[in-house]
């Protein structure tokens, strides 16, 4: 914003006949202004580096802060200065020497602001760090010059004079100069106008860009809103989940507990069925073991050996299962489980009841190899 405020300051002003073109530069001229570019961004690197204490003296020492034009050192004394100092070797080299050379060439320029804006450019020295604001304040300098040394330039109508030195000058028309004054004035006021114009468009930008900074701060909120929520909700799954697995293992280990065992006093009443011989000859094993599950009336893990959780003895040969052998105190209070309900049917109750006989359920092995329950295996407690 600042370099098109000073871009349409200079342009607004440059409209006046008498800073429009720069075709009437003098070569001296010309040099002031290459003289008073190299001391001001010379003396501006080291002010803006605080910490360079031996340099900032030297810049002191020396007065290469010039606030004028014409108070600008010529290059080779500015330059013999800086190689004086001992300190400042790198910026005569690096800086001073290259800004004046490149300066010293700069003579394509017909316009005024053309000519300042090229020979106070510093996109050829970026490592130095200059800023828009150094750059602006150095062009307002110059044109500030500029136009107040033209201004105090008399008219050439003054200078005039007849071969007689007894003849008046000729005087000046006074509707002309009315109409210099007029024009002059004119211009003020439209400079003024656009001035007025850029800051309230500066102003609307700078609540523009205020607003649109709140409204990223909000979404931005919102988003860490949102997201400590999804974590909050994520928690909370991951612990319902474990909660559920926890139970699910208790229940499970519950469940495989219910046992009771036959004491001798059980009664069996075995089925008289008996499969082919050639059929227990190619199951190979007679017995086999099923813990407490059951789905779709099938026995859902089935193991040929006794585990911990086997709850139930099944008979090939003879197809049919009975619960294995458990305590008398485990028979009694157990006899009601729920588990244990799936596949038997409970007669009596255990709470007055003192003996318990089993009828064995009968069973069948189907096509995936799963033993199915035919008939529930009875259990009667006296």
């Amino acid at each position: 914003m600042k370099k098109i405020l000073l871009i349409i300051l200079l342009t607004i002003v440059s409209s006046i006949e008498y800073i429009a073109k720069a075709q009437g530069f003098k070569a001296e001229e010309r040099q002031k202004i290459v003289n008073y570019v190299n001391c001001y961004y010379t003396a501006r690197y080291i002010l803006n580096n605080p910490d360079y204490k031996q340099e900032n003296k030297a810049i002191e020492k020396y007065k290469i802060n010039v606030d004028s034009v014409e108070d600008a050192y010529e290059y080779d004394t500015l330059y013999g200065y800086l190689k004086e100092s001992g300190v400042l070797d790198y910026t005569a080299d690096r800086l001073t020497k290259k800004l004046n050379d490149r300066n010293s060439s700069v003579t394509d320029s017909f316009y005024i602001v053309d000519y300042i804006n090229k020979i106070t450019d510093t996109d050829d020295f970026s490592n130095f760090k200059f800023t828009e604001e150094d750059k602006s304040k150095l062009a307002d300098k110059i044109l500030q010059w500029y136009i107040s040394r033209h201004s105090k330039v008399e008219s050439p109508r003054e200078n005039r004079t007849t071969r007689n030195d007894d003849v008046n000058p000729l005087p000046v028309p006074q509707n002309e100069m009315g109409f210099s004054i007029w024009y002059l004035w004119l211009s003020i006021g439209f400079s003024i106008v656009c001035l007025v114009v850029i800051v309230r468009m500066m102003r609307k930008n700078r609540r523009l860009a205020w607003e649109i900074d709140s409204y990223d701060e909000e979404i931005r909120n919102k988003d860490e809103q949102l997201r400590l929520a999804n974590r909050k909700r994520d928690e909370v799954q991951r612990k319902q989940s474990e909660a559920d697995k926890n139970k699910e293992a208790e229940d499970t280990n519950e469940t495989n507990e219910v046992f009771f065992e036959i004491t001798n006093d059980i009664q069996k009443n075995t089925a008289d069925e008996v499969i082919p011989e050639q059929t227990a000859m190619e199951v190979g094993t007679t017995t086999y073991y099923a813990d407490v599950d059951v789905s779709d009336d099938c026995f859902v893990r089935v193991n040929d050996k006794s585990t911990r959780k086997s709850v139930y003895e099944i008979n090939v040969r003879k197809q049919s299962f009975t619960l294995i052998n458990d305590s008398y105190e485990a028979k009694l209070s157990r006899a009601s489980s729920s588990g244990v309900t799936n596949a038997c049917e409970v007669r009596g109750s255990y709470e007055t009841g003192k003996t318990v006989s089993i009828t064995p359920g009968k069973v069948q092995q189907d096509e995936n190899g799963k033993w199915r329950i035919i008939n529930k295996a009875i259990i009667e407690i006296k």
